[in-house]
């Protein structure tokens, strides 16, 4: 079985950018696309083209994402109550994310299959994620199940 790896790294403050490196190589900056524009982030490869755009809508004790390629919703991405269970709907198929107590390891779901593992080291660092993702799953759709899942982790860690 061969692994995609992918480690993802969140700069800033006030305004959070997400860099992501496959080999230590960026492949994709994630950021706003404003500071007025506080719940969209788009994904840019390398030459600064948009690939996908990571919308948030939230409520009490439930977020819910929509991921979008050229306009065109490829998935929704949703997290409901306290429990640290993330579900997916989307072009490819129902997804689902199991998370542990901690918030720092993760286990996406296709189905029963485990497909990818997302682990974030608890006592060095909030801001960087390692992935590991089975070749053959889309590999940007799973990148930006990692990026809801920081952005909710932010979210509840300043509420808290």
């Amino acid at each position: 079985m061969e692994f995609a790896v992918y480690t993802i790294s969140v700069r800033g403050f006030i305004s959070k950018v997400y860099e992501i490196y496959k080999d230590d190589q960026l492949v994709y900056r994630v950021k706003k696309p404003s500071f007025f524009k506080f719940r969209v982030f788009n994904f840019t490869d390398r030459s600064g083209n948009q690939v996908l755009k990571v919308k948030r809508y939230s409520s009490f004790f439930k977020y819910k994402f929509v991921f979008s390629n050229a306009n065109k919703s490829i998935a929704t991405f949703e997290k409901e109550g306290l429990e640290n269970f993330y579900r997916s709907t989307s072009i490819y198929g129902h997804h689902t994310v199991h998370g542990d107590f901690f918030n720092s390891e993760y286990t996406v779901f296709d189905e029963e299959d485990e497909i990818a593992k997302i682990s974030r080291k608890r006592l060095r660092s909030d801001n960087k994620y390692g992935i590991a993702i089975i070749k053959g799953n889309n590999e940007l759709y799973i990148l930006a199940m990692v990026i809801a899942i920081s952005i909710v982790n932010s979210l509840r860690r300043k509420k808290g």
